[in-house]
């Protein structure tokens, strides 16, 4: 009879246990999101799937970007683009330029006013809308297929696009994508029998509703959330990547960087060939609605920026000091693949070159400071200037 009667109260006592167990982990979730927070150890992600592109920006997002070498607002409109509001119709007597490319352009590091898109469209006046639709991550497969999707929707008179020459090959090939640790599902790019070929798209992207509705809500919402999965992402990058001890103890040159290299191999030349067909594409896009395509090229910070130099410098030596490595080597064979599909474009290593000579502050954190979306916005002012003045 005893043994009846204690039965429900141990029911009872394990329920309130794991009532307890679950309240303070809830606790504890939140004292850590806090954290986070408070400490600036991750900022607010701001993209969601894209069945079209395979990711964008969610409309209307605003937070906060940080990383350890910037800290800055940031915002997207009503249509998933950085800065104010637009209209997908363009104003009367207006002329739009219409940017295309990663992080870079995307500019989350600064505050959208200090950004290279944001200064041109300021030194460009009221006769001249900039219209930025860069995201981060994008290689210039994505790029076109946003082109495509959105882009022409605004009527752009002009469209340029932001090459980085650090790691925009290997985006637009979803082999190296996956083998560098950069892989995020998307479309896929190949040159066939009559050109570029596209596959995956349109994408399968669930609808938010359920339990799925609440996990990404929380991916979204949740800094600790980006924080871990960010954390894990780089472990997994690590093991993916060569950057690991070679026989003799010292670090390799990571896959990623292999863009530098000379000969190239098998994996690379058919990313090369991939970017020259995806251009081939974008070309062949703008001269069919008669919108001039123009194209900037822009380095690696570590090439740039003498303190970052110099730590590369230390670490991998061979970088600089074998000749099998050559720093300027993307950005030559981009000029090439230009050169032979007429596509104007500007090497925006010298101007940075120059400026570091000059003195001054640091052109690149992360991605670049505020100094150095001053010199970008000023060399491709000076670019794009022909094509603005035959266009007012």
């Amino acid at each position: 009879m005893t043994e009846d009667n204690t039965r429900p109260g141990r029911v009872r006592a394990g329920i309130a246990a794991l009532a307890l167990l679950g309240t303070t982990m809830v606790v504890l979730l939140f004292v850590f999101e806090g954290v986070v927070r408070v400490f600036d150890l991750q900022g607010d992600i701001f993209l969601g799937a894209n069945a079209y592109v395979g990711w964008s920006h969610d409309p209307g997002r605003s937070g906060t970007y940080i990383s350890a070498q910037a800290k800055a607002p940031v915002s997207y409109n009503s249509l998933g683009l950085p800065g104010p509001e637009i209209s997908k119709e363009k104003p009367a007597g207006t002329k739009r330029l219409l940017l295309l490319g990663d992080s870079f352009t995307e500019s989350e590091q600064v505050p959208y006013e200090e950004s290279w898109g944001a200064r041109i469209g300021q030194a460009l006046g009221s006769g001249w809308q900039v219209v930025n639709t860069g995201v981060s991550g994008y290689g210039t497969g994505n790029e076109l297929l946003f082109l495509r999707e959105y882009g022409w929707d605004f009527s752009p008179d002009v469209v340029f696009l932001l090459f980085f020459t650090g790691n925009d090959v290997s985006d637009n090939d979803a082999g190296l994508r996956a083998a560098t640790g950069t892989w995020i599902p998307g479309p896929s790019f190949s040159r066939g029998e009559h050109g570029l070929e596209v596959g995956g798209v349109p994408m399968f992207v669930p609808p938010e509703e359920g339990l799925l509705k609440i996990k990404r809500a929380i991916s979204r919402r949740s800094r600790l959330y980006q924080w871990v999965r960010l954390r894990v992402a780089d472990l997994r990058a690590l093991g993916q990547t060569s950057n690991a001890a070679s026989s003799d103890g010292k670090e390799t040159v990571p896959l990623a960087w292999h863009v530098y290299h000379t000969p190239v191999n098998g994996d690379w030349e058919r990313a090369w060939d991939t970017t020259d067909a995806i251009f081939t594409a974008l070309r062949d896009e703008c001269r069919e609605r008669g919108v001039p395509l123009y194209v900037g090229l822009l380095p690696t910070g570590w090439r740039i920026d003498p303190d970052q130099r110099a730590e590369i410098e230390e670490r991998l030596p061979e970088l600089f000091h074998d000749p099998s490595w050559q720093l300027d080597l993307p950005d030559q064979r981009m000029m090439t693949i230009l050169d032979s599909l007429a596509v104007p474009y500007v090497d925006l290593a010298p101007l940075l070159e120059a400026r570091v000579r000059e003195g001054g502050g640091p052109l690149y954190g992360d991605h670049l400071t505020e100094e150095g979306h001053e010199v970008v916005a000023r060399g491709i002012l000076d670019f794009l200037a022909p094509a603005v003045t035959s266009r007012r």
